[in-house]
């Protein structure tokens, strides 16, 4: 098992305006978020939040760009634009975080 970060996910880190509700009072779901490298990070989101205020939180807190990280749940990739009542994500659900590969060619 990774290692838990403690880390308090605080609004208002978020460059987007979509997700400035990220983690705020009225957030209902509380879910974890396992990283590529294990750690593990806790967030309180509301159903109409997107996938993309996670990975836009995650760039911000691990460096990892939103547009390399691929968010799964229960082996199904989570598009950026739909929402966690999309996919049927409640508390206690779980959330891995994998990492594209992408490959440079310098000719």
């Amino acid at each position: 098992m990774g290692k838990i970060d403690q880390r308090v996910i605080r609004e208002g880190t978020m460059s987007n305006a979509n997700c400035s509700r990220v983690s705020n009072q009225n957030a209902k779901i509380f879910i974890k978020l396992e990283t590529w490298q294990g750690t593990i990070f806790r967030f309180r989101v509301k159903g109409s939040d997107v996938v993309w205020c996670i990975k836009n939180i995650m760039n911000y807190l691990e460096g990892t760009p939103e547009e390399l990280q691929i968010l799964m749940h229960n082996g199904l990739e989570l598009e950026d634009y739909r929402s966690f009542n999309y996919y049927n994500i409640k508390t206690g659900s779980k959330l891995h975080q994998r990492v594209k590969r992408y490959v440079l060619n310098i000719e």
